[in-house]
């Protein structure tokens, strides 16, 4: 069976990010209980509300996925060692620089088949144009396209 990985983005702050990874993960807590391991990948430095939640209660990993590889390149190699568990990726506001130079990491991992995964991506925004304009950049790039399903 696949697990999955969960992308909350959103590309901007005040969207409701973070409320939605904390209702993705407690209802994944409350189906799965201890059969599944739920881990959260924090990338939020200024806001980090859902690793405090949750502390203590799931594996939390605080990445910064911005342009520089080193966080990306942490998170990889996180998922590509776990099994049995499904990821939480929530992610900070304006996170579309770093998605662009660096999510191709992410996705050579999850294109490579060495981690069977399926990829979602929840993205709440609010109606102002610049949360579109976030949402076509990210469908845009890269990271995105590889994570698509093949035909």
């Amino acid at each position: 069976m696949r697990d999955t990985i969960f992308y909350v983005g959103g590309g901007k702050g005040g969207v409701g990010k973070s409320m939605v990874s904390l209702t993705l993960i407690q209802f994944l807590i409350d189906k799965f209980g201890d059969s599944k391991t739920i881990h959260l990948v924090e990338t939020d430095e200024s806001n980090p509300d859902v690793g405090r939640v949750y502390k203590g209660k799931i594996p939390i990993t605080n990445v910064i996925l911005d342009e520089n590889q080193k966080g990306w390149i942490l998170m990889a190699g996180i998922i590509e060692n776990s099994f049995d568990t499904i990821f939480v990726i929530n992610s900070a506001a304006r996170s579309n620089m770093g998605i662009r130079k660096n999510g191709r990491n992410l996705a050579a991992v999850l294109e490579s088949g060495t981690v069977p995964y399926n990829f979602v991506t929840l993205w709440p925004m609010n109606r102002q144009k610049d949360s579109i304009l976030l949402l076509e950049d990210f469908l845009d790039n890269v990271f995105f396209r590889a994570c698509l399903p093949y035909p």
